[in-house]
């Protein structure tokens, strides 16, 4: 069980990034750390601490892999730090499931444990570390109820956290949670209501326990005062809200009072849900049908209640770097012209070439002798390091030291990364957050007496990089040269934007093709003359053709003689734009001789100045289905005839019938003037005298 939690949290490490993923392992009810590829320890919560015994020191060489004082096997043997199940997870890049490993404490105490080691990876795939949970065996036998619960409750986390890094709905994550807290009560019906992020009022109510009425009373309902039940009051007020009676507290709605006591609930404890910096996302509401106020575990509603507001964060932050996706969309038009400015002012070049050129206008513009870009590896600042892309006059040492800048360096380049704005220092020596640092040794040896850092911003204000310029001597920068610096600034901001949006278009290229390669119908495109340019599997199937046999061919070759007329006429209509798209039911041959009959689907598009670009077809085979309606019209054909056959005969039949009641009149009227009875009896006679 734990060996999945482990895999899971590696899963969402990489999804989540490192504030969600120690949150979580700070919640675990197990002992849990991380090390970083060198098996330096990163990470460790208090379970970790009360299980080793002791608490070491970060990134200490001293606690390489695992912060216990010994480690032995399970017949009693000694394991070096270097051959424990983390070292082996790291050296060999493999999980490490339920090994089990003994931790001697401090004081001479040994706990059993089973350790669950998991590599970790960033996006690229490189190894970035590993992560280790250990579960006390011991205390599991000792208690085996104990065990079973905590079991439920990590499958359960593990659930809700597996389902978030798939990207579940909201809604479903929580409503596992509110399950598993259900499980852990006995008779207790539990709800959260997520508060709405910029109005005052709930846009979301999870409560699959309770009926359909309570969720719709509170999705789009106020939270404010007069309050809507206990729950409301906790979203607003940050605290947990008690209610013995709910029919008779008179603190809320009489709206609430009434629907509670059709629901038959009687009291509720409310606990606020609380995100990552502290203020309400909504409130985690239990109730019971009985009297007094539900207990929970507290331990339990505590770690629900966190994992909520996880998940509430999480994916707020998705629909956050959502909506900047989007508004980057919105600005490429502006941004394509500022582009052709900065084309027109620096020619073509690589990337490594034009940050060269940029970093020299800058030392131009701003009279240093030294200059330095980098950019900034992650959206969010206290998460990223600056990478350095080129710089002008470091020496090797300094260049090789600030290759990578992280968010707690003493240098300008880490206080602007703090603080999102541009640090000038005009004597370093004078600096009192540089006293005493690294990096103050290094501008002494580089010759560097003077800095400024000017953080490059995005078009929608996010901090991709940092353009930095240094003087030899103590220099306070002038504001025309500043100001002339920020264009500087703005270009190269521009160019980090553009290079990363390639490589996002790139990547949703890769995956439309993946999409066009795997699609059940034949797909093509084709120049305006119909020649095929790109084919998938699909139409080599439907057409018996290889893809590059399709490219060598053109839509109209395929197509039977005694169709390409009216394909052609079809086509003209589609190039002189008298319609954009259309479907046609047509004939091909296939390789083999074969005619069969195709449905295509013709959508045509345009460049800028309206020239037709590429035709897009989509082509089902429909062979079976023509089949059966040449089948069914031939029947229906056949049916005809012999409705018309039997009517011929009705009415053949009818005219001689009747031609023999006229004769058998006229006899019966001749008898009739000779004075004689009527030789004939009539049917409808009889019926007229009767």
């Amino acid at each position: 069980m734990t060996s999945a939690t482990a895999i899971a949290l590696a899963s969402a490490h990489r999804d989540g990034g490192d504030v969600d993923f120690r949150r979580v392992l700070a919640i675990l009810p197990a002992a849990a750390y991380t090390c970083d590829a060198d098996g330096l320890i990163t990470y460790f919560n208090q379970r970790a601490v009360a299980t080793w015994g002791r608490e070491p020191k970060l990134r200490d060489p001293a606690d390489r892999y695992c912060g216990s004082f010994h480690l032995f096997a399970a017949d009693g043997a000694p394991i070096p730090h270097d051959d424990c199940w983390m070292a082996r997870c790291l050296r060999e890049r493999r999980e490490y499931r339920d090994a089990n490993i003994v931790i001697e404490r401090p004081d001479g105490s040994r706990v059993a444990t089973e350790a669950n080691a998991v590599p970790l990876y960033d996006e690229s795939g490189k190894l970035t570390g590993a992560v280790n949970v250990l579960v006390d065996i011991s205390e599991m036998r000792r208690n085996q109820a104990g065990r079973r619960e905590s079991e439920m409750m990590l499958a359960g986390q593990k659930r809700a956290l597996e389902m978030l890094a798939k990207g579940a709905p909201l809604e479903d994550v929580l409503a596992t949670l509110v399950g598993l807290l259900e499980e852990s009560t006995q008779g207790l019906v539990g709800s959260i209501l997520v508060r709405d992020a910029a109005e005052q009022r709930f846009c979301m109510a999870v409560a699959p326990t309770l009926a359909q009425p309570y969720v719709d009373a509170f999705r789009g309902a106020s939270f404010a005062p007069p309050y809507l039940g206990p729950c409301a009051m906790a979203a607003h007020r940050n605290e947990t809200v008690l209610c013995d009676d709910a029919a008779a507290d008179a603190r809320w709605r009489p709206a609430w009072r009434e629907l509670v006591a059709r629901l038959g609930l009687r009291s509720c404890r409310s606990t606020p849900i609380a995100g990552a910096d502290g203020r309400a996302l909504g409130s985690f509401g239990l109730y019971s049908r009985d009297g007094g106020c539900p207990l929970p575990d507290a331990k339990v509603l505590a770690a629900l209640t966190d994992l909520a507001g996880i998940a509430i964060d999480h994916k707020r932050t998705e629909q956050a770097l959502r909506d900047s996706r989007a508004a980057l969309e919105d600005e490429l038009a502006d941004s394509r012209l500022l582009q052709q400015t900065s084309a027109a002012l620096i020619g073509e070049y690589t990337d490594e070439a034009l940050y060269e050129k940029l970093i020299d206008a800058a030392a131009r513009i701003m009279r240093s002798e030294f200059a330095s870009m980098q950019m900034l590896t992650s959206e969010l600042a206290h998460d990223g390091e600056l990478n350095l892309l080129a710089y002008r006059g470091f020496p090797p040492e300094a260049a090789g030291f600030w290759q990578w800048v992280r968010f707690d360096s003493q240098s300008t380049c880490g206080a602007a990364l703090r603080t999102g704005e541009r640090v000038v220092v005009p004597d370093v020596e004078a600096c009192a957050f540089m006293a005493g640092t690294e990096d103050l040794r290094l501008y002494r040896q580089a010759g560097i007496r003077a800095v400024q850092t000017t953080p490059l911003l995005s078009r929608n204000g996010n901090m991709v990089g940092m353009l930095s310029t240094h003087w030899r001597v103590a220099h306070e920068p002038p504001e025309r040269a500043l100001r002339l610096l920020d264009i500087v600034a703005r270009q190269a901001a521009d160019l980090i934007e553009h290079r990363n949006a390639q490589e996002r278009v790139r990547q949703r290229e890769e995956r439309l093709r993946a999409i066009f390669d795997s699609a059940a119908v034949g797909a093509a495109i084709l120049l305006p003359d119909t020649r095929f340019v790109q084919v998938n599997s699909a139409l080599c199937t439907i057409t018996g053709r290889g893809a590059e046999e399709l490219r060598r061919l053109d839509c109209r070759t395929l197509t039977h003689p005694d169709d390409r007329a009216a394909a052609d006429a079809l086509l003209e209509e589609l190039l002189a734009g008298r319609t954009v798209s259309a479907v046609v039911e047509k004939r091909y041959v296939r390789k083999d001789g074969v005619t069969i009959w195709v449905q295509n689907s013709l959508s045509l598009t345009r460049d800028a100045a309206g020239a037709p670009l590429h035709i897009v077809l989509l082509c089902q085979d429909i062979t079976e289905r023509r089949r059966a309606e040449q089948a069914l019209a031939e029947s229906h054909a056949q049916l005809r005839a012999q409705a018309d056959e039997l009517a011929r005969f009705n009415r053949a039949a009818v005219g001689r019938e009747l031609r023999m009641i006229e004769l058998k009149n006229e006899i019966n009227a001749l008898c009739e003037r000779l004075g004689e009875q009527p030789r004939h009896r009539l049917a409808f006679d009889r019926d007229a005298r009767a």
